[in-house]
């Protein structure tokens, strides 16, 4: 057992001593009282002093009681020595479409697809745990804007703020969705440590561009996943799938057409793809058309992807106040029974003594 405050032990070690001795001293006195005015011997008769050894036990257990308290006060605490295990290390990288059709509905594509990285990484902030956070942009092509990172206030979230509408107009050299380039240019930006790697991509699945180059690449793609182990992939679907969008122009006063014929360019989410995506890359598909859906299956993301490591042995201290003051009740539920007399110590006096005992009780008030 070790205490708090161990400096102050001897002081409850003596007050137990002198509250033992102050007890034998108290009882002795009584009973010397009692044979001087020749009252013990007629008490004994009549019951009323209880035995020696269950005063004796009355004084171990105030020594007992005053003990435990001084003991309380001294905050005890016993050593543990067990395992001490740790969150793995994580590490997210977020792939998000910029393809003119994220531009489409109301509010757009895009803005659903950042609001729901922002809510992941907000989640992510909450756990008590280290967690690295990279985000790769794409179109045709893949860039990585910020690379793995703790910080994701300050470095993350603000190069997630930086993508706006101009930023897809105007900001990336080529047009297309190219999910391909997307998953080799994610896989790359992982670390090459031994941790847990997470990759989460989100477009609204319309793959555009020269199918020969779309195949190459996701080929590749598929290839370099199938020989990295440890990588998860979610693919999260934005955008509505029920109905067709049109992609506004930059004035907001009408919807981009095609050049050649004049019509409008008619865009729509296609969560059948990404489906067979998630298949073919062995990931996990979910959709999300508001933006708020996945919070809870991040949740799940973490529960299945995250591990405890034993990192070792951890020494902890763990207070015991609340059970030595258990045993002070205990104490002093004893010590009320033996002091009302609950249990008998002595045999009470015979039937035809009593009345003997009565006129030596009268006698004795006289003779005082």
């Amino acid at each position: 057992m070790f205490f708090g405050y161990p400096e102050y032990l001897w002081l409850v070690i003596l007050a137990c001593v002198l509250t033992f001795f102050l007890c034998l001293w108290t009882r002795r006195r009584k009973r010397k009282w009692l044979k001087e005015y020749r009252r013990l011997g007629l008490l004994e008769r009549l019951g009323k002093i209880p035995r020696t050894w269950s005063e004796i036990s009355r004084v171990i257990i105030i020594g007992a009681v005053v003990l435990s308290l001084g003991l309380v006060l001294l905050k005890p605490q016993i050593r543990t020595v067990g395992p001490y295990f740790e969150k793995e290390k994580l590490e997210f990288v977020f792939a998000l479409d910029l393809s003119r059709s994220t531009l489409a509905e109301i509010p757009s594509r895009l803005d659903l697809a950042k609001r729901e990285v922002e809510n992941l990484v907000r989640t992510l902030e909450i756990e008590d745990a280290k967690y690295l956070v990279a985000l790769v942009v794409f179109t045709n092509k893949a860039f990585l804007l910020s690379p793995l990172t703790y910080d994701w206030e300050g470095i993350f979230l603000r190069s997630l703020d930086t993508i706006d509408e101009g930023f897809v107009r105007y900001g990336l050299p080529q047009q297309g969705t190219n999910i391909g380039e997307a998953l080799r240019e994610s896989v790359l930006s992982f670390s090459d440590e031994p941790v847990g790697k997470i990759l989460i991509l989100l477009t609204d699945g319309e793959a555009q561009g020269e199918e020969s180059e779309l195949e190459a690449s996701m080929a590749e793609a598929i290839k370099i996943l199938s020989k990295t182990e440890g990588i998860s992939v979610y693919i999260i679907g934005v955008g509505d799938p029920s109905r067709d969008s049109y992609i506004p122009t930059e004035d907001k006063k009408d919807y981009e057409r095609v050049l050649r014929t004049g019509t409008y360019i008619r865009t729509r989410p296609n969560p059948r793809y990404l489906k067979e995506l998630a298949k073919l890359t062995g990931g996990t598909y979910k959709h999300s058309a508001t933006g708020e859906e996945l919070k809870d299956n991040l949740a799940e993301i973490l529960k299945m992807e995250r591990r405890m490591i034993q990192k070792g042995t951890r020494t902890a201290y763990k207070d015991i106040s609340q059970y030595i003051l258990g045993l002070v009740l205990v104490l002093l539920s004893v010590y009320y029974i033996l002091t009302l007399g609950k249990l008998k110590w002595s045999k009470p006096p015979k039937r035809n003594k009593i009345g003997q005992s009565c006129k030596l009780l009268d006698r004795g008030s006289k003779s005082l």
